[in-house]
């Protein structure tokens, strides 16, 4: 445990805690819960753990301290920026992908949602999945990658597996890096 996220530690204690409370029915009541009942539980109960004690309702959206532009890719690269917005009432998120080539001039672009994604990080991961498959469906291969999410970033440069909620995303994105010719967080 003292390994874990909060948000790991948080799902491994509400799922002992179900099961425990299972085996008690089961043996004192002889009520017999279903296994898809009780996942249905455990996420419904991780669920509202999350939106009250890990989730601000503050606005997340700030104002950068220091005025940022676009920095374009050398000329024969592309780069692809993702953006998200998490929309916490509606418990999606969006995403938009836009890949540019080296003059500015945008080559495709993309806007995805997901619903059941209220976490910013797997959103942001999800947002940077979604836009290597575009940009190896569209048969990119020498890419930049540019995000604003240092620790989904850290992540995917982290030769170590990652054992997050999103670590399969992380892996998923790391396997589809290797599929490019190069490939680069600026």
């Amino acid at each position: 445990m003292a390994r874990c996220d909060d948000l790991a530690a948080t799902v491994l204690v509400v799922t002992c805690w179900h099961i425990w409370d299972a085996r008690n029915k089961l043996r004192e009541e002889n009520i017999n819960q279903h296994p898809s009942s009780l996942a249905l539980k455990i996420k419904a109960y991780v669920d509202m753990i999350v939106e009250h004690l890990f989730i601000t309702k503050t606005n997340h959206r700030r104002e950068p301290s220091t005025t940022t532009s676009w920095v374009p890719p050398p000329a024969g690269k592309v780069m692809i920026n993702v953006d998200v917005a998490l929309f916490t009432n509606a418990r999606s998120m969006g995403a938009g992908v836009m890949t540019r080539e080296h003059s500015g001039s945008c080559i495709v672009c993309c806007g995805i949602g997901v619903p059941e994604v209220i976490l910013l990080e797997l959103a942001e991961a999800i947002a940077i999945q979604r836009g290597l498959q575009f940009a190896l469906s569209e048969g990119l291969r020498e890419v930049l990658l540019a995000s604003d999410c240092l620790t989904v970033v850290q992540r995917i440069n982290s030769p170590s597996l990652d054992r997050s909620i999103y670590g399969p995303v992380i892996q998923d994105i790391k396997q589809l890096r290797a599929s490019l010719v190069e490939t680069s967080n600026p």
